[in-house]
């Protein structure tokens, strides 16, 4: 649950200032030392009052003279009667006093009416112990109305307080400490949130700073434009807007003009006058940033999501599996804590904390390893969150490729069927894997082609569009395909549009032909052939007598084709038939799970592969 700030906007962690509870603010009168925000939740005002003030020991130990908040004033102050009210300037009454905020409460008043301001706490009883065993101080501020002298004065407290505590027994501190203002910490934060919940769970605090979102009704436009034909060889571009059943003609000079050919009325039967204005809904997002997981509820997760996807930078995007994600969240680690905060700060406009290029390795590094862990849809929002806050050919770049992924992941995965997740998770629905696929294929060539409309140099933005038009041969495919390819070569990508090899390199000559002996890996394979020939029959020779028992045997076995992470490019290959592997170099990486004792030669071949240029 979101915590509102002095003003009752949503206060965020690390980086609102103000008064805020911490667990210092709070003190037993049974010497517990480990502070309990549970026990918090069974408190209220204390029993058997007054004589409770005489009779009770452990009140005495915490209020009385010798006690560890000893008082210079007791009174019980109930709800601000008419009277008191009326005694205050009207500015005041309109003023709005924000829950558990009693010190900015308490100055504000004090500023608006010039209310001496009183320092102390509220006293509570533990209604889940015996009566009179258990009492619990808060730090507290409240103001008082003018009297004769300070013993007589009139106590008033406009501080919001739940429905179940119509009265408070209030203290006058004698010498009262400072309470500083201050950045919001976590750890703040979440006593805060505890409480809110405790004590105010309808309270929703106010969006800082954020615009609202429109969601506009579905309905025909205001306006809309009708080309008509004025004169022979021309045409004009009129605004028709309804008028009593007829559509005033086009004005020029002062005189009107009427077109030569007749209008269709009937185009005009579903136009809205414009000086109705459509209806438009202000929507607010709270941002559970910072929160701890307990704090934050299904429907704000899901709503920052939906509000991140509704962002016009961005392309069309199809729906994450937000169940999925929301599991993850749930009983994940930091990670999954930091995108959630990430995304709140994109949404709430606040500036990155760290250089944009820090910032960039730390959260592609996230993004990479949830895709390697089958994770997409999370992987897809650390993209989307680059591309909101650096929209740079990249970004949009690697939303194209997750997005692809997640394509060739369902069409060579053989199921008839996939889900298709949505924002609101009520309307996700089963479709078949010909829609699913031609949705984020669709959606992956929006990201590449704004890849290249930000930076038409942009090479892997080429190779993959081009790739993803003629998987999928979308209407027009053909045309698009020598459109880019002629893109591509104006922008140096390739020498002609005829050719347009994944892997160009520049410096290598033109010929149909190349000798194996130019290059130096060719020559290092061909030279050690037999070894390496020797090395992996020894290997299948050790897979053929592995016994099942012997679990010291950690020989890697051979592998499916098309099943290690980055290898999708070879699922269609496994649509005609199956084949086995052992990836020795993969994804410009050696495998040393299989060239470390298996393959030695080859280990020691290989880095040269890593440095090549093919």
């Amino acid at each position: 649950m979101s915590i509102p700030d002095g003003h009752g906007q949503t206060a965020v962690v690390d980086v609102s200032e103000g008064f805020w509870l911490s667990s210092s603010d709070f003190i037993w009168s049974n010497g517990i030392s480990e502070f309990d925000v549970d026990a918090l939740g069974a408190i209220g005002f204390p029993r058997d009052w007054p004589s409770a003030y005489s009779k009770s020991v452990p009140l005495k130990s915490l209020i009385g003279k010798r006690g560890l908040l000893p008082a210079r004033r007791v009174a019980v102050v109930g709800l601000p009667t008419a009277d008191q009210l009326s005694k205050l300037p009207d500015m005041c009454k309109s003023s709005t006093c924000v829950p558990l905020h009693s010190f900015h409460n308490a100055e504000r008043i004090s500023k608006m009416a010039g209310l001496e301001i009183v320092r102390g706490w509220a006293i509570y009883e533990r209604l889940d112990q015996p009566v009179g065993s258990v009492f619990v101080a808060e730090r507290y501020w409240w103001n008082s109305l003018p009297g004769s002298s300070s013993t007589n004065s009139t106590w008033i407290d406009l501080s919001p307080r739940p429905t179940f505590w119509p009265q408070l027994l209030l203290i006058e501190e004698v010498e009262p400490k400072i309470k500083e203002r201050k950045i919001l910490p976590k750890k703040d934060a979440q006593l805060m949130s505890r409480l809110i919940a405790q004590r105010f769970p309808e309270y929703k605090a106010r969006l800082p700073e954020l615009p609202a979102l429109d969601t506009k009704i579905s309905g025909p436009a205001n306006k809309v434009s009708v080309t008509v034909e004025n004169e022979p060889g021309t045409q004009e571009i009129q605004t028709a807007k309804k008028q009593s059943g007829y559509v005033a003609g086009n004005e020029r000079n002062g005189k009107t003009k009427t077109s030569q050919t007749s209008l269709d009325y009937s185009k005009f039967d579903h136009i809205e006058d414009s000086d109705d204005e459509k209806i438009v809904l202000k929507q607010a997002v709270t941002l559970p940033m910072g929160l701890p997981r307990e704090a934050v509820s299904r429907q704000e997760y899901d709503n920052v999501w939906r509000a991140l996807l509704q962002d016009k930078q961005l392309p069309f995007t199809p729906a994450p599996d937000l169940d999925e994600m929301w599991g993850y969240y749930k009983f994940g680690g930091m990670d999954e804590q930091a995108l959630l905060d990430q995304a709140c700060e994109v949404l709430g406009k606040f500036p990155c904390r760290l250089d944009p290029k820090e910032w960039k390795g730390k959260t592609y590094s996230l993004t990479r390893k949830l895709e390697m862990e089958s994770r997409e849809d999370e992987a897809r929002m650390w993209s989307i969150l680059a591309i909101l806050r650096f929209p740079d050919a990249d970004a949009f770049y690697n939303q194209g490729v997750l997005l692809n992924k997640m394509c060739d992941k369902v069409k060579f995965g053989g199921a008839s069927t996939v889900k298709l997740p949505a924002l609101e998770t009520s309307q996700a629905k089963m479709v078949s894997t010909e829609q699913y696929c031609s949705l984020f294929s669709r959606a992956a060539i929006s990201y590449y082609r704004r890849s290249l409309k930000v930076d038409p140099k942009q090479r892997p933005a080429y190779i993959n569009l081009i790739g993803s038009l003629e998987r999928n041969e979308p209407p027009n495919w053909y045309d698009d395909v020598h459109e880019l390819a002629i893109a591509a070569v104006k922008n140096g990508i390739w020498y002609t549009k005829w050719q347009r090899p994944p892997h160009f390199v520049p410096t290598l000559p033109a010929k149909p032909f190349h000798n194996s002996q130019d290059f130096p890996l060719s020559r290092a394979l061909e030279e050690n052939f037999s070894v390496i020939k020797a090395e992996y029959e020894a290997y299948r020779q050790k897979l053929a007598n592995r016994k099942d028992w012997d679990d010291s045997d950690t020989t890697p076995g051979l592998g499916d084709v098309g099943n290690r992470p980055g290898a999708l490019h070879d699922g269609g290959l496994r649509k005609s038939g199956k084949w086995q592997e052992v990836p020795l170099f993969t994804n410009c990486t050696i495998q040393r799970e299989y060239t470390g004792a298996q393959c030695c030669e080859i280990s020691r071949i290989e880095p040269q592969a890593e440095k090549t240029s093919l």
